[in-house]
């Protein structure tokens, strides 16, 4: 008598269905890992501009403060003229310190 061997048809479709699975599987994980970076990236984003607005607020506020004074008085635009524009009054001298020239000087005695 011959030998009869069982065929089971089922056991190749089980095996492509863990396969399938599994790389269902692996791609959910992707997809979950790749999400919660994303989010996290676009959260650390929106932090870094939120503390940008906040400095640009506080600099604009000290800016109106300084209009203010500008146009409230002239005391404050005359000394904002003589500090960054040497701008002087007629009748004074102007005296400009250089350590080159100082140094150039020294070396002539």
């Amino acid at each position: 008598m011959k030998k009869r061997t069982k065929i089971n048809l089922y056991k190749k479709k089980r095996k492509s269905k863990g396969k399938f699975f599994y790389i269902f599987r692996i791609l959910l994980c992707l997809f979950f890992i790749f999400s919660v970076s994303f989010y996290l990236w676009l959260h650390y984003l929106i932090k870094k501009e939120e503390s940008e607005i906040k400095r640009l607020k506080k600099e604009n506020e000290v800016l109106q403060m300084q209009v203010k004074k500008f146009l409230t008085s002239d005391k404050y635009y005359e000394e904002l003229l003589r500090t960054e524009f040497a701008y002087i009054k007629k009748g004074e001298k102007l005296f400009i310190y250089s350590d080159y020239l100082f140094k150039k000087h020294k070396k002539n005695l």
